[in-house]
C-alpha cells in the first residue's frame, strides 16, 4: 500500500525529511518505512546523526527554537473588517479569532497550540492542522498534525495537495485523506512552493559537529577529565594478569569510561589522544552558539551571548528581531485567510507585532504617545488601551489637536477669509490717519507779519 501511494499517479511531495538520520536531498533515509525498503541513511561527517529531538540537546538551538516559538504564540490576533478609503474596524466575535486567542480546540490553550505548530516549522518544515467544522459548515477547532506521518500529494489535475494522516495514532479524525481546504498548513522555507523544509535539514552537519563536541566533553569528563592511564610492565604477562591488574586499578581508583590499558614487556605508546586546550574545545562551543544565532536568525545576546554587545545597541537590536518574525506571521495571516475567512474578502487577519515593537524601550514609547497625543491622530483611551489600562471615560476619547492645525468647515474658512479682509482695512486706515498726522493743517491759519520787516510809509 505505501509503495503503491509512492508510486502512483499522484504527484508525491517528500514532507518529512528528519524523522530519522539527516541526508542530503529528498530522502530515503528519513522515514522509518522508507527505511525498511531502502535501508538507512548516512551520518553526518561529523559521525553523528541529527534528527530534531538530538538538534534540541544543543543549549543555543533550543534556547532559538524556543524564542521565535513562544514569542509568535504571544502575539494577538486580530480579525479586521476592511472599510472605505482603507479604513478598518476591529471584528471582536469572529470565531477566527476565538479560536487562536481563546479555545483553539478542547485540549490546548491558544499559548500551547500556536507554540507547538511554529515548533513544527521549525524542526519539521511544515505545520499541519486539521480544520474541524460542524455540520453548517461553521468552524468548531484545530487539530495540530504531527508532520512526521503527514504525507502530502498532489493532484495532477487539479494542482491541488491531499494530505494522508493514514498514519498517525490516535487521529483527531476518522478520515484517512484530508482535503486541502480541511488542512491550514503553514510551510517553511522549501524547494517548491507547496512543502517546506526544516531548518534542521539545512543545519545538519553545523549541528552534527555541535553534538559531537558535546559528546566529546561528556566523554571527556565521564573519564574523570584526566588522559587515558597505561601501566608498564617489563615482564611478559597473560591475560589473567592483566585483568587482575585492572581489578585491582578499579578497586583502588574507581573505573570511568576510559578502559585502563596494560603494557607488557616495557612497551611504550605516546600521543593518546588530543587534549581539549589543543583542539580549541572552548572557542568551538562558542563559535557554535553564534552559528545557531545565525541559523535562527536572532542577535547574540537574545541567547545570553552579551559579551560583544554594547548595552546601548540592545533596544535596537531587540527592534530589528522583532521585524525578523514578520516572515512568520506574514505566513500564518496569508494562510487564515485563505483557510478560515472563505467567502469573507472583507476581512482579514493580523498579528499584533507593533505590541512588541512599543514596549522595548519605555522612554521611546512615551514619547510616541505624547506625539500622536499632540498631533490628534490618537486619544487618550487609546493610549491607555495600549498600556492595559481601563478608558478614562467618554473625556478620553476626544482628539488633541494644536490650535493652528485644526481644519475647519467652510463656514469657518468664510470667517477666516473675511477676518483677514477686515485686518487689511483695519491696516490700510491705520496707514492713512498716519499719514495724515504728517501734513500741517492750513485751513485756519492768519496772515501775521513781523513787525521789524513791514515797511514803514
Amino acid at each position: 500500500m505505501f509503495l503503491d501511494r509512492l508510486f502512483s499517479n499522484s504527484r508525491p511531495v517528500d514532507t518529512r525529511h528528519q524523522t530519522g538520520k539527516v541526508v542530503t536531498g529528498a530522502g530515503v533515509g528519513q522515514d522509518a518505512r522508507l527505511k525498511a525498503v531502502f535501508g538507512p541513511g548516512p551520518e553526518t561527517l561529523a559521525g553523528v546523526p541529527v534528527t530534531p529531538r538530538s538538534a534540541l540537546g544543543i543549549a543555543a538551538f533550543f534556547a532559538g527554537v524556543r524564542l521565535i516559538s513562544q514569542t509568535t504564540a504571544m502575539l494577538p490576533v486580530g480579525v479586521f473588517r476592511k472599510l472605505k478609503d482603507n479604513d478598518r474596524e476591529i471584528v471582536k466575535a469572529h470565531q477566527v479569532s476565538h479560536l487562536f486567542n481563546r479555545h483553539p480546540n478542547p485540549t490546548q490553550t491558544p499559548m500551547v497550540f500556536r507554540e507547538l505548530t511554529t515548533l513544527y516549522i521549525l524542526l519539521w518544515g511544515n505545520s499541519y492542522n486539521w480544520i474541524q467544522v460542524d455540520g453548517a459548515g461553521e468552524l468548531m477547532a484545530l487539530w495540530p498534525l504531527h508532520p512526521r506521518d503527514v504525507v502530502v500529494t498532489q493532484d495532477p489535475k487539479t494542482l491541488k495537495l491531499k494530505y494522508d494522516i493514514s498514519a498517525i495514532q490516535d487521529p483527531p479524525t476518522s478520515k484517512k485523506i484530508l482535503a486541502d481546504f480541511e488542512v491550514l498548513h503553514v510551510p517553511g522555507l522549501g524547494f517548491d512552493g507547496l512543502v517546506g523544509q526544516s531548518i534542521v535539514f539545512y543545519a545538519r552537519e553545523q549541528l552534527g559537529e555541535s553534538i559531537a563536541t558535546q559528546n566529546f566533553s561528556s566523554g571527556f569528563y565521564a573519564g574523570g577529565a584526566e588522559p587515558t592511564m597505561i601501566l608498564r610492565h617489563p615482564m611478559s604477562l597473560d591475560d589473567e594478569t592483566m585483568d587482575r591488574f585492572r581489578r585491582n586499578w578499579r578497586k583502588n581508583h574507581g573505573s570511568g569510561r576510559k578502559e585502563l590499558a596494560v603494557l607488557d614487556e616495557d612497551m611504550d605508546i605516546k600521543g593518546i589522544g588530543i587534549p581539549p586546550r589543543d583542539a580549541q574545545y572552548l572557542e568551538s562551543r562558542e563559535f557554535q552558539v553564534k552559528e545557531a544565532a545565525r541559523w535562527l536568525d536572532i542577535p547574540l545576546f537574545m541567547l545570553a551571548d552579551t559579551a560583544r554587545t554594547a548595552t546601548a545597541d540592545i533596544s535596537q537590536q531587540k527592534i530589528s528581531w522583532f521585524e525578523s518574525l514578520l516572515p512568520w506571521t506574514t505566513k500564518w495571516e496569508q494562510e487564515i485567510n485563505r483557510k478560515l475567512l472563505l467567502g469573507e474578502d472583507d476581512l482579514f487577519t493580523e498579528y499584533d507585532i507593533e505590541s512588541l515593537l512599543l514596549r522595548t524601550d519605555a522612554e521611546k514609547r512615551h514619547k510616541a504617545y505624547g506625539i500622536a497625543l499632540q498631533w490628534g491622530w490618537m486619544n487618550r483611551n487609546q493610549v491607555r488601551k495600549k498600556e492595559r489600562e481601563n478608558s478614562m471615560g467618554p473625556d478620553g476619547d476626544l482628539y488633541m489637536r494644536p490650535a493652528n492645525m485644526v481644519v475647519g468647515t467652510e463656514e469657518d474658512r468664510l470667517k477666516r477669509e473675511q477676518d483677514m479682509l477686515d485686518r487689511q482695512d483695519k491696516k490700510v486706515e491705520d496707514a492713512q490717519k498716519a499719514a495724515a498726522k504728517k501734513v500741517p493743517d492750513v485751513t485756519n491759519t492768519t496772515d501775521q507779519t513781523d513787525p521789524d520787516t513791514t515797511e514803514k510809509v
